[in-house]
């Protein structure tokens, strides 16, 4: 039996042996030695392959001469390019630009092939290599096989000439599948060519592109997601919105940023691509960027997909990190990025899973009466540090958010001088700035600053013999100094919050703590609903809550005047009673 050019056998087995020429391998573009098995026996079938790697080798060497020759290749290694960009980062067009440029490669390297095949073959040779050619486009069809790695090595170089990198993990199925059907589809027209016949293009993908078509290398088209990723916060930050606010941007931008990838032009987002990522929102873990650091939020998801119990994110947070997502793409269009928001359609919202309707409960004044007759509520009344300085904060916030409705952060955010009388009434003015005009905190919108009559409770309880003795102490401070700001987000009561919620558990026991709605915010909710009873005003309510009156809630009426009276507001916040609880236990003794 004939021996099999390039190859040598071991125990049986055919190998592949091919050496590249001593220039290439000096000029360090090739490896002296190309060797692996044919994983055959059988002499037929280790003739098929091994034909068909020295043909592709021998382009490879034809390839690399001729950078040899012109330089190009040794320029580049004396000039290294930058860092190779990942192929994940471009969008889909860009991908499929990058494999149509790639067709066309493909398509000169193998009209050359059959160029030869014409000319110089004769007629058993020729027989020999229509079969092979056939053999291959039966493989390239056919499922992922070894033999496929040659092309993904002749695509991986291709991509770096480019620019970029290739990681096979990150590839979306499309890009995949599309550099499949190229595969194909030069084989395909290679078969039809070397059996003399014409052809018309098979896959419509390639149907104008032909060896000498005229690819260019894709270019990113206007503002990527990257640049609005970047702009959005940093403008959000020169409004009103709170630190808070903005730390909740994190996990869209995240989604945003690796869902689409950074250089994914914003004109090329498509409706089909929000539609995508309301399914993905439904994968996402929570709390992804702790439970798995390092990771990108895809494979975190696929991860945490593994688990028995995943954790993902709630109906809710779905909703709010798509509509944060929807709001950025928004402001590329107020600014003239883009000309349209390809995520405004209502369609996509009704897409996301529906909020569970769950009924908030509230403190029964049973419970009220054991959270506030707890010893470890009633020990912070008094309190002082170990310099003196009262530290009651645990003790007056609550009731404060009890008896008037504000947010746990503007309670602990209160400085000394916002504790005011105006015409005989004693209030609470909720603002962002000193008497100077220096900002000192922030508020989480422009409604929230507003001024409310402290409740005849708090008074006889004592608050306001407190003010005066912290105002005596230091009277530019905050009113609760040990409510320190959060790092991340400046909120003051974040502490608080966390305290409240051990001494709820500890106090009310595990099953009622963790019932829906009985928290600290729960507080503002009581309220709502006693002046929901009180008085038919919208305004009222309002102006003493500190919600934004836009026009979803009111006529353009709300914005005239300039508001209440302190003395109608104090009258009905004197109203504001919890049915069954009397708080005269609290009173100072005598």
């Amino acid at each position: 039996m004939p021996r099999v050019a390039h190859t040598i056998q071991r125990n049986g087995v055919y190998y592949f042996n091919f050496r590249y020429p001593e220039p290439l391998v000096r000029a360090g573009l090739a490896k002296t030695h190309v060797k692996f098995s044919l994983k055959t026996k059988n002499w037929r079938d280790a003739k098929t392959k091994a034909i068909r790697e020295a043909a592709f080798h021998q382009a490879e060497i034809e390839r690399l001469t001729h950078e040899l020759e012109d330089g190009t290749d040794l320029h580049d290694r004396a000039n290294p390019k930058p860092d190779l960009a990942p192929i994940s980062e471009l969008s889909k067009r860009e991908q499929r630009d990058l494999i149509l440029k790639w067709f066309v490669e493909m398509e000169k390297k193998a009209e050359r092939e059959r160029v030869r095949f014409r000319e110089s073959y004769d007629p058993a040779q020729k027989e020999e290599v229509l079969e092979i050619a056939r053999t291959d486009l039966a493989v390239y069809e056919g499922p992922e096989t070894p033999e496929h790695h040659l092309r993904d090595e002749q695509l991986a170089r291709f991509l770096k000439s480019e620019g970029f990198s290739m990681d096979q993990e990150k590839l979306n199925e499309d890009f995949k599948q599309l550099f499949k059907k190229a595969v194909v589809e030069v084989q395909w027209r290679t078969v039809k060519a070397l059996e003399g016949r014409d052809f018309t293009n098979r896959d419509p993908n390639f149907a104008e592109l032909h060896s000498n078509s005229e690819v260019q290398k894709p270019r990113h088209a206007g503002h990527t997601v990257a640049e609005i990723c970047q702009r959005y916060p940093q403008r959000k930050s020169e409004g009103r919105i709170s630190p808070a606010t903005l730390t909740s941007y994190a996990l869209p931008i995240r989604v945003l940023e690796q869902f689409f990838g950074l250089s994914t032009p914003l004109s090329s987002l498509t409706f089909e691509d929000g539609e995508a990522l309301v399914r993905f929102l439904a994968a996402v873990p929570t709390n992804a960027s702790k439970r798995y650091p390092g990771k990108t939020i895809q494979k975190a998801a696929a991860s945490e997909a593994k688990r028995t119990n995943p954790k993902l994110l709630s109906p809710k947070r779905q909703k709010d990190v798509f509509l944060t997502i929807k709001g950025i793409l928004s402001h590329a269009v107020e600014i003239g990025w883009i000309q349209r928001n390809p995520f405004a359609s209502p369609a996509l919202l009704s897409a996301l899973p529906k909020e569970e309707k769950r009924q908030r409960q509230q403190f029964t004044a049973e419970e009220l009466e054991q959270l506030f007759r707890s010893p470890r509520f009633l020990e912070w009344r008094g309190k002082r540090d170990k310099d003196g300085t009262q530290t009651e904060g645990r003790f007056w916030i609550p009731l404060l958010a009890m008896f008037l409705g504000v947010r746990a952060n503007e309670a602990a955010s209160l400085l000394v001088q916002d504790v005011r009388e105006q015409d005989g009434v004693p209030f609470i003015w909720i603002r962002e700035t000193d008497d100077a005009g220096k900002e000192r905190k922030r508020l989480k919108t422009s409604a929230s600053e507003r001024r409310v009559p402290i409740h005849a409770e708090l008074i006889k309880i004592g608050f306001l013999d407190f003010v005066d003795s912290q105002r005596q102490a230091d009277a530019d401070g905050f009113l609760f100094p040990e409510m320190k700001p959060n790092k991340q987000t400046g909120n003051r009561a974040k502490v608080l919050s966390q305290w409240f919620g051990r001494l709820r558990k500890e106090v009310l026991g595990e099953e009622l703590s963790q019932a829906f709605g009985k928290d600290f915010h729960c507080f503002r909710h009581s309220v709502t609903d006693c002046l929901r009873g009180l008085t038919e005003s919208d305004e009222r309510r309002y102006a003493l809550l500190g919600w934004t009156d836009d026009s979803s809630k009111k006529n353009a009426g709300f914005g005239y005047g300039v508001g209440f009276a302190l003395t109608d507001l104090k009258a009905l916040v004197d109203q504001i009673y919890y049915p069954g609880f009397d708080p005269s236990f609290l009173y100072p003794k005598t």
